[in-house]
């Protein structure tokens, strides 16, 4: 085994998991020790010809929970997955190489990760056809595909919604692309529960025409169970004007909790 140092480390959490993705500088089995408190530490001193130098901190549990990297031998990435963490919980862990070439366990950084106490779901949703949309009538704005949605936002027999199981806070947002011209005006909103917006942008364009256009609005809003947000787009060209379907970015809607609902 050989002396390594952590060259990146990511952290995937849920309520209830963590997952660390660790790689080094070079190749080895690496180990974690963790707990749901912090370890004490002690400090390292070495002595360097006649003089003591510090050399950080060596941590110490009594009791540690051990957990060993998911890839057999040794490796320059190393995956852990810890399961069954209470919600809520503040974990410590540290990653180490057992029996290094020294007498001293080869420990890397302690980190410190917080579990939310709540899931945070997020869906985003488009429609994969152009949709025509009328003079002079706001018209909600159709999903027929789903990116992903681990929250069960999106239901196909409203097609139009995203529809509040779990009350939060939420960032929200859409984007669509509107075909032809705009003049002389156009409104993009999203709605919450009927015809009220939380965020709009209004377009008048005097002078040359435009081609089209790209919109996106974005906004944070707490919602509670059974509210739905629709995209409303509103115009008075004289003639129906598309929304442009495009895989990427056109209509595309989406939604991510991303904290408790405040009071």
């Amino acid at each position: 085994m050989s002396r390594w140092t952590l060259t990146s480390l990511q952290h995937l959490i849920t309520t209830t998991t963590l997952h660390v993705l660790a790689s080094t500088s070079v190749a080895d089995h690496l180990f974690m020790s963790w707990a749901l408190y912090r370890p004490a530490q002690h400090p390292i001193w070495r002595t360097v010809r006649g003089k003591d130098i510090f050399c950080g901190y060596k941590y110490i549990w009594d009791t540690p929970n051990l957990e060993e990297q998911t890839e057999p031998g040794d490796t320059l990435a190393h995956s852990f997955y810890i399961t069954g963490i209470p919600p809520g919980s503040e974990l410590w862990y540290y990653l180490h190489a057992p029996n290094p070439p020294s007498p001293y366990e080869t420990q890397g950084p302690l980190m410190h990760v917080l579990l939310p106490e709540a899931e945070m779901p997020s869906a985003r949703i488009f429609n994969s056809l152009d949709q025509p949309i009328p003079t002079n009538e706001a018209t909600h704005v159709r999903f027929d595909s789903v990116q992903w949605d681990d929250g069960g936002f999106y239901d196909p027999a409203a097609p139009t919604r995203l529809t509040i199981l779990v009350g939060a806070l939420y960032a929200v947002g859409c984007c669509i692309r509107l075909a032809t011209e705009l003049s002389p005006g156009a409104r993009v909103s999203i709605t919450r529960n009927g015809p009220t917006p939380i965020v709009m942008h209004s377009h008048r364009q005097i002078g040359l025409d435009w081609p089209g256009a790209a919109i996106s609005l974005h906004t944070i809003t707490r919602l509670q169970p059974g509210d739905y947000l629709n995209v409303d787009v509103f115009h008075y060209h004289g003639h129906n004007v598309n929304v442009l379907a495009h895989d990427n970015y056109s209509p595309h809607f989406w939604i991510a909790a991303i904290g408790p609902y405040p009071v």
